[in-house]
């Protein structure tokens, strides 16, 4: 089985690209072989050197685990905090961005009045969501980190 551009997913906007990453490769390299037929696997990538891919490649789950913990933790990612997406998307392509900055800006007012957890909560974008237009309706995003 050959798998390739395999570091692809690897560049999605996303804090949970390397465990997807993980995860397709070691589903793929667990269906190469089944029962007494040996199977062999073949990866294509531009970064051997990642975690996610040798991990999958070692068929070592708690390499992988350590690694992303250890990031997740240092970014101030889940499960070290709680992030929201609000996605807004709408007909009129200035129009939804439009809104979407302004219920950003809001958030960010709001929480800024807070004495406590005001500093603690960060606002995101808006940015266009990465699939920026989706069945002819335009898409925009926020994340709340906190």
């Amino acid at each position: 089985m050959g798998v390739v551009s395999a570091d692809l997913s690897l560049g999605f906007p996303d804090f949970r690209s390397g465990e997807r990453t993980f995860q397709l490769l070691s589903q793929v390299a667990g269906r190469a072989g089944r029962g007494e037929q040996k199977g062999r696997v073949i990866i294509q990538t531009f970064n051997p050197a990642n975690y996610s891919i040798i991990s999958a490649r070692d068929h070592d789950f708690d390499t992988f685990f350590i690694r992303e913990r250890e990031l997740r933790e240092q970014l101030g990612y889940p499960p070290f905090s709680y992030l929201a997406c609000l996605r807004f998307q709408g007909n009129d392509k200035r129009v939804t961005e439009e809104m979407t900055r302004r219920v950003g800006e809001e958030i960010k007012s709001m929480t800024a009045g807070w004495p406590k957890r005001g500093k603690e909560i960060k606002v995101l974008g808006p940015v266009a969501a990465p699939m920026a237009k989706l069945k002819g309706k335009y898409r925009w995003q926020i994340l709340i980190k906190g």
